[in-house]
């Protein structure tokens, strides 16, 4: 493919994957994104997102491997194929849609030192599956040659959790006038939480009350 649409040095670029699930709380993200830094280095960052859990581990790569990717972006022409319009496969079903971003410095040009590129590929390995995959092995290169420099997993309140926290402490919902938060002296401790269930619709493993946190079903 011909490079119609020129550009600088590519300074970024990520794939990014989204499912909507059919119930509140299932929703998941993910992303792979390439990163080459001010001071000379290179990094890989995967973050995912999903069921409250977050996580999210870091790469320093080899700039020799992460070459590759700035090659394939040039000889795909991956930007001019951001500004077509390719009809991409229509599903009105739980499916999860892929997409990928990427930013170039083309101050070098007369432009900007960020400029900002793109695309929706539609549902995950369908119209553009050749691309994504080819993108994918380019990444697991950069992962498995390179270096973890940073784990990090943390979680988020489900959907339900602000809504069931008051019903399981045996309150109103609190929604339309919320109580002032009241503190507790400093020297008395906190009460400890009672016995947590695992749910056994989501998997979440941190309800103490009568419903999940994350998925909103009652305990069994």
């Amino acid at each position: 493919m011909a490079n119609e649409d020129k550009h600088g040095p590519l300074i970024n670029f990520s794939l990014n994957y989204f499912s909507n699930g059919m119930m509140a709380g299932t929703s998941s993200s993910s992303s792979t994104k390439l990163e080459w830094n001010k001071d000379g280095t290179v990094t890989l960052t995967d973050s995912h997102s999903g069921g409250g859990n977050n996580t999210t581990c870091k790469y320093k790569v080899k700039p020799e491997v992460a070459e590759k990717l700035r090659d394939y972006v040039v000889t795909k022409d991956l930007a001019g194929l951001s500004k077509k319009d390719i009809p991409t496969v229509q599903m009105f079903d739980n499916f999860t849609s892929a997409s990928f971003s990427m930013s170039f410095d083309d101050s070098s040009l007369g432009g900007s030192p960020y400029e900002y590129c793109h695309m929706e590929c539609g549902p995950a390995g369908m119209t553009f599956g050749t691309l994504e995959n080819e993108l994918s092995a380019i990444f697991k290169e950069c992962r498995d040659t390179g270096e973890i420099i940073l784990q990090k997993e943390t979680q988020t309140p489900g959907p339900f959790q602000i809504f069931f926290d008051s019903i399981n402490k045996g309150g109103s919902t609190g929604m339309m006038n919320p109580p002032p938060a009241a503190q507790a002296p400093a020297d008395i401790p906190a009460p400890k939480a009672p016995g947590m269930w695992t749910c056994k619709h989501c998997g979440c493993n941190e309800n103490s009350g009568r419903f999940c946190l994350n998925c909103g079903y009652a305990k069994e």
